[in-house]
């Protein structure tokens, strides 16, 4: 069963810590999982619990700090093709919407914190009827101030008999919320450093970064990459600046609106930006393949926010590199090795621009449209090659998809106003 779920999501095959929690799943009722950011946990726990609830009929709950992490577990199961039914309870669906799905009884019911709390509170999920418990992220769910949520979630959840705690690091303190079991903990923070990540120095002449960085995006060969910054202004003033240098650029933080956030992550990921401008906001919980470069315009506090935030690249096994920029005159943070190499550069014409640009279609999941759905519509009715299609991402009542920017006019022209499983669509560049 479980090498079914592997093939369908087209994995050539597990890692060590994926294959160490198969083992340990059956065995134990409390499991913590350690394991750097970007190693595959999500699918490491997702595997042994598809094949739990399908053999003896498990509910489960699967509890993450944020709605994107929320939505990336859900995606991650239905890459599996398991059959199972499952749901979301997290903002960005209207409370009505998701009692109807609850009224439904998925076996796994996958959420944020406060909204799931709300749901037990009003007696639209019945939190007793769920056997497994899993916490991604824990230790963020904790930094991020959910204690008393999830205390109050665990008190509900009177028929748990597996309690299963992810976390990219060791720093988490779990002796609350086990109760008396022994806890089997699957410690792979301790391995040796991500040989696919290069660290790099790069040296501002002057204390204003922003001319340097400009110059050291230029070399980076149309290359996915992630700027991170400790503010939202200066997430804002460094987007506007590659913007205005002709760059694709998109910006992400806590500020934006969460459909704004979620357009961002999609521009992304999708490859229809190039450069993601953001806060420590996406430094965990995202799971954005084939990240080229991470630049640290600023350094951030703590080692473990630069660790996670170099997570994003080099993962799987992909190789990556993390630029630390310094102004000269400045000394490098005390928790960076004593020698990082310099990146010594000299600024190019080179322009960073996206392969595919993003294209709305006015019809989602309400409408019974599956991606499958989508991608037969875009090809056949724009007589599009597959590899024209690049991701797809399905909201409620309309989807997003990213179709290769020199195909992607004359496209939009055919598809806008042309039937999807029997209705009209609406079809533009997503705004």
């Amino acid at each position: 069963m479980i090498n079914e779920y592997i093939k369908n999501a087209g994995i050539a095959q597990l890692n060590e810590m994926q294959v160490k929690m198969q083992e340990a799943y059956p065995k134990n009722d409390a499991i913590l999982l350690l394991s750097p950011t970007g190693s595959g946990k999500t699918l490491a726990f997702l595997l042994p619990l598809c094949a739990d609830v399908v053999k003896n009929g498990t509910n489960a709950l699967i509890l993450s700090p944020s709605r994107e992490l929320s939505q990336q577990i859900f995606e991650v199961l239905r890459s599996l093709k398991s059959g199972i039914k499952a749901t979301l309870l997290c903002g960005g669906h209207s409370t009505a919407e998701e009692e109807k799905r609850l009224r439904e009884k998925p076996s796994i019911v996958i959420g944020t914190p406060g909204r799931v709390l709300d749901h037990i509170r009003r007696q639209t999920f019945a939190a007793s009827a769920i056997n497994t418990w899993v916490v991604d992220e824990f230790d963020k769910a904790l930094e991020m101030g959910f204690s008393s949520e999830m205390q109050s979630i665990n008190e509900s959840l009177t028929s748990v008999d597996k309690r299963i705690f992810v976390s990219a690091t060791s720093s988490v303190d779990i002796t609350p919320w086990t109760g008396e079991k022994p806890v089997e903990t699957l410690d792979f923070t301790t391995e040796t450093p991500n040989d696919n990540l290069k660290l790099m120095r790069v040296t501002s002449p002057e204390k204003d970064k922003l001319p340097t960085l400009q110059g050291l995006v230029t070399t980076f060969n149309n290359e996915s990459t992630i700027v991170f910054c400790n503010f939202r202004d200066t997430v804002e003033r460094v987007a506007s600046a590659l913007e205005k240098d002709g760059h694709d650029v998109v910006v992400y933080h806590g500020k934006l609106e969460q459909k704004d956030r979620e357009r961002a992550l999609f521009m992304f990921a999708s490859g229809c930006s190039a450069i993601l401008v953001t806060t420590d906001l996406a430094a965990r919980g995202l799971d954005i393949s084939q990240v080229k470069h991470v630049v640290h315009f600023e350094m951030p506090n703590t080692l473990e926010t630069f660790t996670h935030r170099n997570g994003r690249t080099a993962r799987q096994a992909a190789s990556g590199t993390a630029y630390v920029m310094i102004y000269r005159e400045h000394k490098m943070p005390e928790f960076l090795p004593k020698k990082i190499d310099e990146y010594k550069f000299e600024p190019t014409d080179n322009v960073l621009k996206s392969e595919f640009t993003p294209i709305y279609i006015s019809r989602g999941k309400k409408e019974k449209i599956s991606r499958g759905d989508v991608a037969g519509f875009v090809i056949k009715t724009a007589e599009l090659a597959k590899e024209d299609v690049g991701m797809i991402l399905l909201y409620d009542h309309y989807s997003h998809v990213a179709i290769r920017s020199d195909k992607a006019f004359a496209a939009i022209k055919k598809l806008d106003g042309a039937k999807i499983k029997g209705g009209k669509a609406k079809v533009e560049i997503a705004k």
